[in-house]
């Protein structure tokens, strides 16, 4: 009787990795190396599982493909007559070991497998972002089913022998209604379906909205824990590699955010390599913000001692491990603009040892109804997973502008204010990944709701104004200390002359910073004009020139500034 063999190809995000082309299959088949009924062993190469049908005039039989070792594959074809013979059962797969760090995620799951259907989740949704390990686990997870049962992959065909369906990141119609529709087809046959979904997906949390009304079990891949990054981390590197130094540089990481700083040491591993590979390395969750990892200074934060003092006191002291008092969840720093709020911000970042993410209101703001919302809901969420982080928001006033006389408020700017109120209220817990610390920065403290910086919130208010007389040469000083100056220079004269010259308007940092830029490029300019190599340095007579190309002779409303800096500017024909 003829024979002829079909091969339902599956997708591949099937556990199965491959499957066997059906002209090899043929090939075995025409050389005997495959007979009806019987069972042979293909070769090593095989890893995967086909669904084979065989065909007759009188009836079919259907036969699954299971993995029985990892270098053979079991094959079972059953001959087609008028009275089918019983099927025998495959073999049982061997158990996929369970990713490192996810015991904890997939004991729930196979538990509420085995309840009676009555009693089990109709779903089973496993949301993490791509390369977390979702497919690891829903792996892990199938291998532990009890035999017998029956898998299905397909978005669209129901087989009538499934007893489970599983979805490993469905492809996401536009619309989504018939894959929801599927799946409550399953869950009116009483097939429960266990489908893998990526975060942060518009369609993938339509699809987890609208499955959640009904029986649904959430398994949500977060960061792992300290305990669980341990495990992972020495499965990673071995037993002789210090963990404690990874742990710590590695909080808030991912498994994929582990593999890719692990693949950026040098070979052979060792701690120091590893420490700076996981310490520059930016989590997944973090890529689409601007984040950077200060360092542990002030930064371009020049002068302002009493200032420092202040942050010192009230504010880094409290997050040190000996602390009696809890550190605030939130700061605010203001005053006028190019005072340096910014920098004061990533100056706390880098003292306490924090990553630091700045939002900008741009990052934040959308014209689509709950979409600004969602986008403060998301950033606050990947910020506590990470932990160690500071989010500084520049131009806070215009998420938390104050509201009208009667405290009320409609539109967008009161949903926001609301979700950000609610987003301050639960930062301040300390779920052991490390704490977030939220710094605003606005140039008016009235125009920020009061509702806001009340206690347990953004409750610290820092002012930052023009600088001090005193503080200018630590600032000119400051600015260019990335650079070679010439010993010579009268800081104490240029300071006096810049005060000068800025009169009521005062000296920000912001004018400290193009006065030395100005001095760094009309050195520059003098070198390539006299034409020097070696030795080149920032000269008096830079500064000079710098200060009256930016600033002008009397442009605060200085009357004249310090005699010998002057003089200078005069001689030089730098004066205005």
């Amino acid at each position: 009787m003829p024979i002829s063999l079909t091969v339902s190809l599956l997708p591949s995000s099937c556990p199965c990795p491959s499957l066997v082309p059906l002209p090899l299959v043929l090939a075995h088949l025409l050389s005997g190396e495959i007979v009806a009924p019987g069972t042979s062993k293909l070769l090593p190469y095989l890893t995967a599982a086909v669904a084979l049908f065989v065909h007759s005039s009188s009836s079919s039989s259907p036969l699954v493909l299971l993995p029985a070792d990892p270098t053979q594959i079991e094959v079972t074809i059953l001959a087609s007559s008028s009275s089918p013979s019983p099927t025998p059962s495959a073999p049982a797969p061997k158990p996929t070991p369970c990713p490192p760090g996810f015991s904890s995620l997939s004991s729930p799951i196979t538990s509420l497998l085995s309840l009676p259907s009555n009693l089990r989740p109709s779903f089973f949704l496993i949301v993490a972002p791509p390369r977390c390990g979702k497919t690891s686990l829903l792996n892990h997870i199938l291998s532990t089913l009890p035999p017998g049962s029956s898998l299905s992959t397909s978005t669209t065909r129901l087989p009538p022998t499934a007893t489970l369906v599983a979805l490993d990141s469905p492809p996401l119609p536009d619309p989504i209604e018939p894959l929801i529709a599927f799946l409550f087809r399953c869950k009116s046959q009483s097939i429960p379906a266990i489908v893998t979904l990526p975060a942060s997906s518009a369609a993938a949390e339509s699809l987890a909205a609208r499955l959640r009304s009904s029986h649904t079990h959430v398994t949500t891949i977060s960061p792992p824990t300290d305990e669980a990054r341990s495990e992972i981390l020495q499965h990673m590197v071995g037993p002789d590699i210090s963990l404690p130094p990874l742990l710590a540089a590695s909080r808030g990481f991912s498994i994929a955010d582990m593999h890719s700083a692990l693949s950026k040491a040098p070979v052979p591993l060792s701690p120091p390599s590893l420490l700076h590979a996981f310490s520059s390395h930016t989590p997944r969750e973090l890529l689409f913000y601007d984040v950077e990892t200060p360092p542990r200074s002030w930064g371009d934060f020049h002068a302002y001692p009493d200032v420092k003092a202040r942050v010192q006191r009230n504010l880094l002291n409290l997050f040190k491990p000996g602390s009696k008092l809890p550190p605030p969840p939130g700061c605010l720093i203001h005053g006028p603009p190019g005072v340096g709020k910014s920098a004061l911000g990533r100056a706390i970042a880098g003292q306490l040892g924090f990553k630091l993410i700045r939002v900008s209101p741009s990052l934040v703001l959308d014209k689509y109804v709950g979409e600004s919302e969602r986008r403060v809901r998301e950033v606050f969420r990947r910020a506590r997973e990470v932990g160690s982080v500071v989010l500084l928001f520049d131009d806070v006033q215009l998420l938390c502008g104050t509201r009208d006389a009667e405290g009320g408020g409609t539109g967008v700017e009161a949903r926001i204010l609301s979700t950000m109120l609610n987003e301050l209220d639960g930062i301040e817990s300390d779920n052991g990944r490390g704490r977030v610390l939220v710094v605003g920065a606005c140039g008016d403290v009235g125009e920020v709701d009061a509702a806001a910086v009340r206690e347990g919130r953004m409750q610290e208010r820092i002012e930052v104004g023009h600088a001090a007389r005193g503080d200018v040469e630590e600032m000119m000083r400051g600015v260019l200390e990335d650079v070679r100056v010439d010993a010579d220079v009268d800081w104490a004269a240029l300071a006096t002359v810049l005060w000068e010259r800025r009169g009521l308007r005062g000296v920000a940092a912001v004018d400290v910073v193009r006065w030395a830029e100005a001095a760094k490029r009309i050195c520059v300019a003098r070198v390539e004009e006299e034409g020097e190599e070696d030795g080149v340095q920032v000269e008096e007579v830079d500064c000079c020139a710098a200060l009256d190309s930016v600033f002008g002779r009397g442009a605060g409303g200085g009357a004249g500034g310090v005699e010998g800096i002057e003089a200078k500017l005069s001689k030089l024909g730098l004066n205005r």
